[in-house]
């Protein structure tokens, strides 16, 4: 179910370490690194709910319930906060490797 909240920060960390020299200091003071590694994370406990969903007796409604809110809860409420700021950076970040291919 819900992942530890430090794999994220371990994440966003890596994800600072390796791309914060290439990008400008607006994107580095920016949400794109929580961003990435929240949205990793929100997949990967989607997946794992799935998963749980294949192999959960359909008897017992509670887990099934727990299940489906799970997903409910990661894809309609977590996922949203940080797509709708990772647009624009996902944007720029695209346009930035453009550029250097050019």
């Amino acid at each position: 179910m819900p992942v530890d909240q430090n794999t994220s920060i371990v994440l966003s960390d890596k994800l600072r370490k390796k791309l914060e020299k290439k990008l400008p200091e607006y994107l580095n003071g920016s949400s794109v690194f929580v961003d990435l590694a929240d949205i990793s994370e929100i997949a990967t406990t989607y997946l794992s709910a799935i998963d749980q969903l294949n192999s959960v007796d359909l008897q017992d409604h509670d887990a099934v319930l727990d299940i489906l809110m799970q997903i409910q809860i990661e894809l309609f409420e977590h996922l949203p906060m940080h797509l709708k700021p990772f647009e624009k950076h996902l944007e720029d970040l695209i346009d930035l490797f453009s550029s250097d291919t050019e």
